[in-house]
C-alpha cells in the first residue's frame, strides 16, 4: 500500500481537489513461518507376547505435539519402543522316567551301574521350581567273586621217631626226625603243624605199641579232636592209625595228642624198624582262594552262596574275611 497528497500544488481559491485515489494497493508474497514437529506422550505398554517364559511388550507415540507444518522438521527418534517381559512361572519342573541301567563297570568282584533322568516332565518355566532330588542313581552290581585259578603250593611234611615213647594223658606227641617239611609248617620242637596257607589238608598218623597194651591218640585241630586212633589189647607189635581230611585257615594248628589215662605211657611206643614205626604226615590237597569281596560288599555271614556252579564259602577268622572256591 502507498499514499499521496494533493499538495503539488494544493487547490487554492475554490480550485478543484486532485482527482483520483490518494491510496494505492498491490499484492505481495512473503516466506511462510516454519513449525517443527514434537512427540506426544508414549502410549501404555501392550500385553506381553508370551504367557510363560520370555516375551516382548510394545508401545508407540506420535509426532503430534505439534505436528510438523510449513516445511518444519519431523520429530527425531523412534516412534516404537520394546522391552522384554516375563510373567511368573507357569509350572514347576517334574522328573521324566529313569533311563535304563548302564552296563556294570565290572564283570565280577563288584562294580557299579548307573541310570539317569531329566527334569522335562514338564520343564520348569521361568520362576518355576527345578526338580528336587538327584538326576543320577547308582547301584552295586556283579558282586560275585571272579573265578580264580592258582597253583596249589607244595605244602607237605613227614616226621617220625617220637621224642617221648611214654607220653602221659593229654600230652602232645613230638616227632623229632623231620624227613621233609615243605612250606616249613611243622615245628619239631613242639610237635605242632601251623597251616602256612588256607585249604584242604590230609593228615595221617600211626603209632606202634611195643608191649601189647592199648594205645589211644587223636589228631587235634585248634584244641579240638578231629579224628582218633585206637589199639586195644593185642599180641606183639601192632599199629594204631588215624587219618583225617581237614579244611584249615592260615594259622590253624594241628598236632597228635595222647589220650585216656596214660594208656600209651603204660604200653609204651616202639622204635622198632629203625624209628620208622611212629610217624605223622600231612599234605595240602587244595588251596583256599582269598579275596576281599566279602569285605567290600558286607555279604559274608558264614553262609554259602553258589554262582555259576562255583561254591563260595565265607569264613570269619580274627576279624578277617576269606572267600574260598573249592
Amino acid at each position: 500500500m502507498r499514499t499521496r497528497t494533493c499538495t503539488n500544488p494544493p487547490p487554492l481559491s475554490h480550485g478543484k481537489n486532485c482527482e483520483g485515489p490518494k491510496t494505492d494497493y498491490k499484492s505481495c508474497v512473503r516466506d511462510a513461518c516454519l513449525i517443527d514437529g514434537s512427540w506426544g506422550a508414549w502410549n501404555l505398554w501392550g500385553s506381553c507376547s508370551a504367557t510363560c517364559r520370555v516375551g516382548i511388550q510394545h508401545r508407540n507415540r506420535f509426532c503430534d505435539n505439534p505436528p510438523p507444518a510449513r516445511f518444519g522438521d519431523h520429530c527425531f527418534g523412534d516412534s516404537l519402543d520394546d522391552r522384554i517381559c516375563m510373567n511368573q512361572g507357569c509350572s514347576d519342573g517334574g522328573w521324566a522316567t529313569w533311563s535304563s541301567w548302564s552296563s556294570c563297570t565290572a564283570t565280577c568282584d563288584g562294580g557299579t551301574s548307573q541310570r539317569y533322568r531329566e527334569c522335562t516332565n514338564p520343564t520348569p518355566s521361568p520362576y518355576g521350581q527345578q526338580c528336587h532330588g538327584p538326576n543320577t542313581n547308582f547301584k552295586v552290581c556283579s558282586i560275585f567273586p571272579c573265578l580264580q585259578t592258582a597253583t596249589t603250593p607244595n605244602i607237605l611234611f613227614k616226621v617220625r621217631r617220637v621224642k617221648n615213647e611214654t607220653p602221659s594223658d593229654g600230652e602232645i606227641i613230638v616227632f623229632e626226625d623231620v624227613l621233609y617239611n615243605n612250606g616249613s609248617g611243622y615245628n619239631s620242637s613242639i610237635g605242632i603243624l601251623t597251616a602256612p596257607v588256607g585249604g584242604t589238608y590230609l593228615f595221617t598218623a600211626r603209632l606202634l605199641s611195643q608191649r601189647g597194651g592199648p594205645v589211644f591218640f587223636e589228631i587235634n585241630v585248634n584244641g579240638n579232636m578231629n579224628s582218633n586212633g585206637a589199639l586195644f589189647a593185642h599180641q606183639g607189635y601192632s599199629y594204631a592209625t588215624a587219618d583225617s581230611v581237614v579244611r584249615l585257615l592260615p594259622g590253624d594248628r594241628v598236632f597228635i595228642k595222647s589220650l585216656y589215662s596214660n594208656s600209651i605211657s603204660n604200653s609204651g611206643l616202639s622204635s622198632y624198624l629203625n624209628y620208622n614205626s611212629n610217624e605223622f604226615t600231612g599234605v595240602l590237597l587244595h588251596i583256599l582262594f582269598i579275596t576281599n569281596v566279602c569285605v567290600r560288599t558286607a555279604l559274608c555271614f558264614g553262609v554259602t552262596w553258589v554262582y555259576f556252579s562255583v561254591t563260595v564259602i565265607c569264613l570269619r577268622r580274627k576279624g578277617l574275611m576269606f572267600i574260598g572256591s573249592w
